[in-house]
Formats: C-alpha cells, sequence, structure tokens
C-alpha cells in the first residue's frame, strides 16, 4: 500500500501567471568533458549533475549519445502521424476506462475539470509491465521500429545519466542504475503533440505537476519553447538549446535522496501559432519495487522524510487522480507519501 493510503492533499497554490526572466536559465551541462577521460573533467561534470539536482530539478546535456538523426526520424513520425485523419488515430486508442494505466493514442486528457490542449501516443518499453497494452500506429509503417529505437537510446541514455547523478550523490556509479533496473520495468514512452491554439492563448498543454518516475529524458523538435518550470512563486519558460536534451528529476529520485534532489513542478503551455511536439521518457524503477529513502541520506540530523510506498500504487493513484474531472481536483503528488 501507498503511505497514508494516499489521503488527498491540496495543491501547491501556483498561480497562471507567467513571466519572462531571461536573467534565470536552467543549467547547461556539456557530456562531451567525459571523453576527456580526465579525473578533473569527470568531478567536473558530477558537481554540475549534482548542483542541477538540487538546486533546479532540471538541466540540459549536450553531447548526451542520444542520435540526433534518429530523434529526427522520431519527430518525422510524430508529424506524420499526428496529421492523420482522427479516424485513423483512433484506431490506436483503447476504450476509455478498459485499462488500469494509459496507453495508446490519447486525445481526451482532462486536468481539473479542463481539457489538455494536446495528444499523445503513450507507449511502454519492451521490457516494461506494460508493454501488454501497447497499440502502435500502422501509419508510419515504421513508426514502431523508430520507436523501439529511441526507447533503447533513451533507455541508455537514462541509466548512463543515472550513474552520474549516483555518483553525484557519493554512491558508486552502478547503485542507482541497480535499483532503476529492477524487473519487470516500468518506464513509459510518449509521443506529444500540442497544437497551435490561436482560439485560446492561454491553452495549457500539460497542466502543473511533478514526474512520478526516477528521471526523465526529453527530446524537444526545433528547440520549441513552451516548457515551463515552478520557481521563485513564478513560471520560468524552459529555452531548448539546439542539439541538447532535458533531463529532470523525479519523484523516487527525491524520496531515494531523501529531500537533497528535489522534483520540481512543471507544465507546457501552446504556442498560439505553431504546434509543438516532444518525445519523453520516463526512467522509472519496477512496479513492484518499494520505495523509500536510501540509509545513506538517513541521519539523526534528516530522518526519513517519506513512508515506504510500492511504486505502481503510486503510479496508479496518479492516473486515477488524473481522471478526476473536478476543477478542484487535487494534485497527486510525492507529499502524500511525507512522513
Amino acid at each position: 500500500m501507498v503511505a497514508n493510503d494516499l489521503q488527498l492533499l491540496s495543491s501547491n497554490g501556483s498561480t497562471s501567471k507567467v513571466e519572462d526572466n531571461h536573467e534565470e536559465s536552467i543549467p547547461l551541462i556539456d557530456m562531451g568533458l567525459l571523453e576527456s577521460g580526465s579525473i578533473e573533467d569527470r568531478q567536473k561534470v558530477i558537481k554540475q549533475i549534482g548542483d542541477a539536482c538540487e538546486e533546479w530539478g532540471f538541466f540540459q546535456v549536450l553531447n548526451h549519445g542520444m542520435p540526433l538523426d534518429l530523434l529526427n526520424k522520431g519527430f518525422a513520425n510524430s508529424h506524420e502521424f499526428f496529421n492523420l485523419p482522427l479516424e485513423e488515430k483512433l484506431k490506436c486508442k483503447h476504450p476509455k476506462g478498459s485499462l488500469p494505466i494509459p496507453a495508446g493514442f490519447m486525445n481526451d486528457m482532462i486536468s481539473k475539470g479542463v481539457p489538455d490542449a494536446k495528444e499523445m501516443m503513450f507507449i511502454y518499453s519492451e521490457t516494461s509491465f506494460g508493454a501488454r497494452f501497447n497499440l502502435w500506429p500502422e501509419k508510419p509503417a515504421n513508426f514502431r521500429d523508430v520507436g523501439s529505437e529511441i526507447v533503447n537510446a533513451a533507455t541508455k541514455t537514462g541509466l548512463h545519466m543515472l550513474g552520474l547523478v549516483s555518483e553525484s550523490l557519493g554512491l558508486p556509479n552502478e547503485h542507482l542504475p541497480a535499483l532503476a533496473n529492477a524487473k519487470p520495468r516500468s518506464d513509459m514512452f510518449y509521443f506529444l503533440y500540442y497544437p497551435a491554439t490561436p482560439d485560446n492563448p492561454n491553452a495549457v498543454g500539460s497542466t502543473k505537476h511533478t514526474d512520478g518516475n526516477i528521471l526523465t529524458i526529453l527530446a524537444i523538435d526545433n528547440q520549441m519553447p513552451g516548457l515551463q518550470i515552478w520557481r521563485g512563486e513564478k513560471w520560468l519558460p524552459v529555452t531548448p538549446v539546439k542539439g541538447a536534451i532535458i533531463i529532470n528529476v523525479g519523484d523516487v529520485l527525491q524520496v531515494w535522496s531523501n529531500d537533497k534532489y528535489k522534483s520540481v513542478t512543471h507544465r507546457v503551455v501552446n504556442s498560439p501559432t505553431k504546434p509543438r511536439f516532444s518525445i519523453p521518457l520516463l526512467l522509472g524503477p519496477g512496479h513492484d519495487f518499494v520505495i523509500e529513502p536510501l540509509v545513506e541520506f538517513i541521519n539523526e540530523d534528516h530522518p526519513p522524510a517519506f513512508k515506504p510506498f510500492v511504486y505502481k500504487d503510486y503510479l496508479l493513484a496518479r492516473f486515477k487522480n488524473k481522471n478526476n474531472t473536478s476543477k478542484d481536483a487535487p494534485e497527486i503528488s510525492i507529499d502524500y507519501c511525507r512522513v
């Protein structure tokens, strides 16, 4: 069971006000420094990652190892798929309420009683417990092959990044990836489409939330803006850097680190003039895995901040709450599991 039976709490009270602040930006880290083999360069990168996880919860990485040509193929397929007639896309849609967890094409997501201004293909990696629910599009013909390649590449990159995060916490490189590799996995993969909304310049495609997984790896087509993080009591826009991918801390990593690293609230706003496409991979632990603060981060000054919970219970509670159509629906976050 999840700690406290996931009794509902109120939201964080953040407003919808958007304020551009060009003096602030999430950190940009060049992973190419690791290629030098220098201990000093490795320590520099690891410190940058640790500082970013602790102070921001988000950062961008260059020279990350994800093949850009493969991502471009994925985005080309994404453009083609989401431009298909609705009846074609609906071939990949499960009947509403037929699954305990979402999968396939989705175009009817609701947040606090308001429809999300987006469409998506929700895919589980082939090693994930949810893979049996996958519905791959028939068009484009290579959608599944390219998508599977991207999942594999993103998973490899995500586990590599998680190893560096592990080092930044003072743990062996393999420590956190070993926890993430518990089977069966629960990695979730999306093709996301946020249409232009000329009639609603304030449209929100993804309402404010934290990611419920370990680490998220996000690629954005053509550096299209829209992602915003909640920082300093305002929404801070994230400007994607060409050739970079975005990494952010999830709820599980916040729990494992006993609040040292933060899973930060974020959202996506639509453009009134241009569509936006993105491909995130949410790296998760085994669905039966018990999540709790690691003993390395517990002492007299830092007692456990969270009660143990089973990961799948937390996921199911989040998905169930997502179907709550009330505009007053509270948010499911890791705070439900606090001591």
